[in-house]
């Protein structure tokens, strides 16, 4: 698997959004989306998502 394009944005205290473009080993390309909240016990997945790419190799549409 490759992992690109990382971003993380903060939307509010404790919480954050990671999104990341995902190659898996058999070429299937996703976008996905996670969102992490940090509670006493640790930070915790509190949302995930995964969107498959079309056309992957012309013109991507999600």
């Amino acid at each position: 698997m490759k992992y690109s394009d990382h971003h993380c944005r903060k939307l509010a205290q404790d919480i954050y959004l990671l999104t990341y473009t995902l190659v898996q080993d058999n070429g299937r390309l996703t976008r996905r989306s996670t969102i992490w909240q940090r509670y006493l016990e640790g930070w915790t997945i509190v949302f995930h998502q995964g969107t498959l790419v079309q056309n992957f190799g012309s013109i991507m549409t999600v």
